[in-house]
């Protein structure tokens, strides 16, 4: 799938198998080690933030400074950075608002930069494993985050796009609909639903989502470019 309307930028997932079978040898030698008392567990959690710190060292600090803010302020991506970007308070505020499920989304912002890498031409020889890595994040943050996490359904989107990179159409609008099923007015879930439908040449399911969305939210601009889209080409079929 290469239309153009896609090129648009947006566990221990991506180690090493041998590195990660270390990690996680060590992880387990810290928790048989329980049986001495809690030092034993919060080793075992330092092990693992030092795995995600070694893997951040992978993206250059120009990526990681392009990330949105929200990623900013997760403290992995945060702690990664040379000279941090958002406050301390603010940063609280994200932890505290976002609750547990923010702890494992700095996969989402890895995701983000691997997505930006597929989509960079000088990049061309990576490109399907650049979408690969970046669908094993986007399943890493879901598999981590609670049902009412608020971000859960940009999560679905992003994983659907990067489903479409890899030629998964019936995976990618699985996760378009959750994401929909997640939040109803969610407008670009359905537009990306939309221009699924569009691009697989079936217009008739392209327009009942389109409808479905503009119920929702009826002034959306995002949906009505749609309309606008799909009328057009109705309008050039029938001449």
């Amino acid at each position: 799938m290469k239309s153009s309307r896609w090129r648009n930028p947006i566990v221990l997932a991506n180690e090493s198998p041998r590195r990660f079978l270390m990690l996680a040898h060590r992880v387990r030698q810290e928790f048989s080690a329980g049986l001495h008392g809690v030092p034993s567990i919060a080793a075992a959690i330092v092990i693992i933030a030092t795995a995600a710190q070694s893997r951040a060292q992978e993206f250059t600090q120009e990526e990681l400074r392009a990330l949105p803010r929200i990623c900013h302020a997760q403290k992995f991506i945060d702690s990664s950075l040379h000279s941090r970007i958002v406050p301390e308070a603010e940063r609280k505020m994200w932890a505290d608002k976002l609750g547990a499920p923010y702890e494992a989304f700095h996969h989402f912002c890895w995701a983000l930069i691997y997505m930006r890498r597929a989509n960079d031409p000088s990049q061309s020889a990576y490109e399907k494993s650049n979408y690969q890595n970046a669908l094993k994040n986007f399943e890493y943050v879901e598999r981590n985050s609670t049902p009412s996490f608020v971000l859960l359904p940009e999560i679905y989107l992003r994983k659907g796009i990067a489903l479409r990179f890899l030629g998964d159409e019936a995976a990618a609008a699985r996760e378009f609909l959750a994401a929909i099923r997640t939040k109803a007015d969610y407008t670009p879930a359905y537009a990306s639903l939309v221009d699924l439908y569009l691009d697989l040449r079936d217009p008739d399911a392209a327009r009942a989502i389109l409808e479905q969305g503009l119920k929702q939210v009826p002034n959306s601009t995002i949906l009505s470019k749609k309309k606008l889209e799909i009328e057009s080409r109705e309008q050039g079929t029938q001449r």
